[in-house]
């Protein structure tokens, strides 16, 4: 009886993980179809989200550069999005995003520059002008979302809140690399 609950046990495992591998396979497949069905704006939508995590992935693995181009890419693709909307609450709250992912990829430039130049203090001219190009995008998008009629929106409260958090980053950085204002 031991030999059959052992033989059965193993019958039963080995069809799990035949399901699972089946499951795995067809992931890919499945995958390109919701895709597809998703409409357009979603779609740009969902890309942008993807391109600014890889510009937060890049810059955790040491690639400044990288996270600067994805930075930008999410930029321009924002900026497609602010283009395309008809309602002006959510075409300016693209704009306010469009400037604070100018903003990072700024910063993200400044930090590659300031590597590539041996890390040196005070920094070079040209890694401070893109810290102060920072601090200007990063003022364009307060100004923006600072209408007052949008100030009940959650997704623009969201926005300032990160942009209060940039603004401190950005702050931090001209401090530590000794950048004054240009």
């Amino acid at each position: 009886m031991t030999k059959l609950r052992s033989a059965s046990s193993t019958y039963t495992l080995a069809s799990h993980i035949m399901i699972l591998l089946t499951f795995s396979l067809l992931i890919p497949i499945i995958t390109p179809i919701s895709y597809a069905q998703i409409p357009e704006k979603h779609a740009e939508l969902i890309r942008l989200l993807l391109m600014r995590e890889k510009a937060e992935e890049a810059m955790s693995m040491g690639d400044p550069e990288g996270a600067s181009l994805n930075a930008g890419k999410a930029a321009l693709m924002t900026a497609l999005l602010a283009k395309e909307e008809s309602d002006p609450e959510l075409q300016t709250y693209f704009k306010g995003l469009e400037a604070m992912l100018r903003a990072q990829e700024s910063v993200y430039r400044a930090i590659g520059l300031f590597e590539q130049s041996g890390e040196q203090v005070p920094a070079s001219s040209g890694v401070c002008r893109s810290i102060h190009l920072a601090t200007a995008n990063r003022k364009k998008a307060q100004d923006l979302l600072a209408n007052p009629s949008s100030s009940g929106n959650p997704l623009f409260h969201d926005l300032l809140m990160k942009l209060q958090e940039w603004g401190e980053t950005i702050e931090e950085i001209k401090t530590d690399l000794i950048c004054t204002n240009n």
